[in-house]
Order: structure tokens, then C-alpha cells, then sequence
């Protein structure tokens, strides 16, 4: 059952809910990264000072959510 599965990872039950339904989706890559961005500082909280935080989100923002929105900083940061 989910719950043995659940008990057995390291991490908060909503977290690894998450990873053990990305294998059956086929997601691990993506998920695997937006568990360990959210398991972080927000990358948005380190900005040059005098900068304006919202706009450097800006062209990382997602309609699906600040989870995406994680997962295409970490793609451009990659690249």
C-alpha cells in the first residue's frame, strides 16, 4: 500500500506522495527537481540589491504555479 511506501522515504508525507506518483506518470525528472527547489530558500530571495525581485520572476513565471515556476529556473539555470 501507499502508506508502507510513504513510511519508508526520508521526506514529509505530501512530499513523497509527490516523487512516488511522478513514477507513475513518468515524471521523476521534473519532480525530482521541483521536490528539491521546494525543500530550499527561494531562489528569488537573493537578488542584487536595488533590484526588484518581481521582476526578476517575471519571465520565470508559470500559469501552473510557483512549483513550475521553480522548475523553469532551474531549466534556464542549466542551460
Amino acid at each position: 500500500p501507499l502508506g508502507a511506501v510513504l513510511s519508508q522515504l526520508p521526506v514529509d508525507l505530501p512530499m513523497g506522495k509527490l516523487l512516488v506518483l511522478a513514477t507513475l506518470f513518468n515524471l521523476e525528472d521534473e519532480l525530482m527537481t521541483i521536490a528539491a527547489a521546494l525543500s530550499v530558500q527561494s531562489p528569488f530571495l537573493r537578488v542584487d540589491p536595488g533590484s526588484d525581485p518581481s521582476k526578476a520572476r517575471e519571465k520565470f513565471t508559470s500559469e501552473e504555479g510557483d512549483a513550475f515556476t521553480l522548475l523553469n529556473v532551474y531549466d534556464e539555470w542549466i542551460r
